[in-house]
């Protein structure tokens, strides 16, 4: 069977063919600089951006950016008398391998040991244990809560380099190739880098503690991948618009009778296209296979042609977040992390956890590591449950294993519950999609330019009078 299906250029999950899409004559440099990239070639859809929130003040004790109360957040945890925030729910790990310690590994039998290391091992081996993660609130967060302990518990020196909003071929030739050992990636990164042999393949569950089995969430555990968080794209109401009956469902939000207002979408097909489906009944499993056929994207399409004269579009998650708080909206797409930041300095919201879409962040080891027995030593260390639930405390992404979540009680700043806000919390998980990466890299210019078309021909049709892009 042809993977193009119905629509040029849209294609099939399996194989993975790729879109084809014009290149600069720098991405074109770093795509065939294959020690760059993890054997990812430099495309826009591949682009993984830092978490949600990296645009967002830090957030974590001491730090003269921490988030405070704002005098309009309802002091519902006092009012039920219960207990101020704890302190740090964990001490110490032990299992980190001090960073000074000489590993030497054994060659195999029958093939001789290099006599000398190569220049650029040498300077590898020179330079410091480094970990590459997110930049932002969430990237701080992990340095105080899971690299400072780290490197607390070792001898040694241990260097941060922080993604930034690039791809990670321009972040790896930003910082002159993997020069890191344990690194952040997303999932299509992950099995990207995996296929190309640029990641080191794991035995996930020896690398854990050995309760680990059963409880990582259902993809929390690649090849070259251990996960640690997910964050989601949500949709979020003011509570206040509605008097008798508040929105619980996606099928709520596309309810304008019954809950009226503007809703305030983001306007780009991810996302919006599969909360489409999802709310017109679809279950999380067919999403994508509907979306691969006419018949799928018609319906979403149609779907979505219900709100029309009800929408009031924005151009990322802030904005939307934005028209919500200054009254153009009653509803609004936005990130699971964003909603807690907006709640926390007291804006008036509900998340509606029915067909969050998902994403995970996994932790990797570089094949060209000359330290992989400590880098597989700082991720068991950085997914231990309580690590994990150390950095979750503060900033509200979700762990990927349930015993984590078990112990994400409260912000350790702002003292706000965190389990409305937990994109993995069990009561929050029972619709969820997952966002598949690499459909999307394969998919999104043909989506993206025929939801161009079909807002265009609907505006034109519909509304002939307003300017297209601001109301629909």
């Amino acid at each position: 069977m042809s993977d193009q299906l119905e629509c040029p250029g849209l294609r099939r999950q399996n194989p993975f063919a790729a879109v084809p899409r014009a290149t600069s004559k720098a991405a074109s440099m770093i795509a065939v600089s294959l020690g760059l990239a993890l054997g990812i070639a430099a495309s826009p859809s591949l682009a993984q951006p830092s978490p949600p929130e990296a645009d967002q003040p830090v957030v974590y004790e001491g730090h003269p950016s921490a988030l405070e109360p704002s005098p309009q957040q309802p002091q519902a945890d006092k009012a039920n008398n219960e207990p101020a925030p704890a302190q740090e729910v964990f001490p110490g790990s032990s299992t980190a391998v001090p960073l000074d310690e000489k590993v030497t590994e054994q060659a195999p039998a029958g093939i001789a040991a290099p006599t000398a290391p190569s220049p650029a091992n040498s300077a590898k081996a020179a330079r410091p244990f480094t970990v590459a993660t997110w930049s932002g609130a969430y990237g701080q967060a992990l340095k105080t809560a899971v690299v400072d302990r780290f490197r607390a518990d070792v001898t040694g020196q241990v260097e941060v380099v922080e993604r930034t909003r690039t791809n990670l071929a321009e972040f790896s030739a930003a910082t002159g190739g993997l020069g890191f050992d344990a690194l952040e990636v997303s999932a299509a990164e992950a099995d990207a880098g995996c296929k190309s042999g640029r990641l080191v393949k794991l035995d996930s569950l020896a690398a854990l503690s050995s309760d680990a089995d059963g409880d990582f969430l259902e993809g929390g555990l690649k090849p070259c991948g251990i996960g640690a968080f997910a964050w989601s794209q949500v949709v979020v109401f003011n509570p206040g618009a509605f008097d008798n009956q508040q929105p619980s469902t996606l099928a709520d939000v596309f309810d304008i009778k019954r809950y009226p207002g503007k809703r305030a979408l983001i306007r780009n097909p991810r996302f919006l296209l599969e909360m489409a489906l999802l709310a017109d009944g679809a279950a999380p499993g067919e999403v994508y296979e509907l979306l691969i056929n006419a018949d799928g994207r018609k319906r979403a399409f149609r779907k979505l042609a219900t709100l029309f004269g009800h929408i009031h579009w924005a151009e990322n998650s802030t904005a939307a977040l934005d028209a919500m708080a200054q009254g153009k909206a009653t509803i609004a797409q936005t990130f699971s992390g964003k909603a807690f930041f907006a709640a926390a300095r007291g804006a008036p919201l509900e998340i509606i956890w029915d067909g969050q879409i998902y994403e995970m962040t996994y932790w990797a080891i570089s094949n060209d590591s000359p330290r992989k027995k400590q880098a597989e030593a700082f991720i068991k260390f950085a997914t231990e449950p309580k690590q994990l639930a150390a950095v979750a405390q503060r900033i509200p992404y979700g762990p990927v294993r349930k015993s984590a979540v078990a112990l994400t009680k409260r912000h350790v700043t702002v003292g706000i519950k965190l389990d409305r806000f937990l994109p993995t919390a069990a009561g929050n998980m029972q619709r969820a999609l997952a966002k598949d990466d690499a459909w999307w890299s394969q998919n999104e210019t043909a989506l993206k330019a025929e939801f161009d078309a079909w807002l265009s021909d609907l505006e034109t049709a519909i509304l002939p009078t307003r300017k297209p892009g601001r109301e629909g």
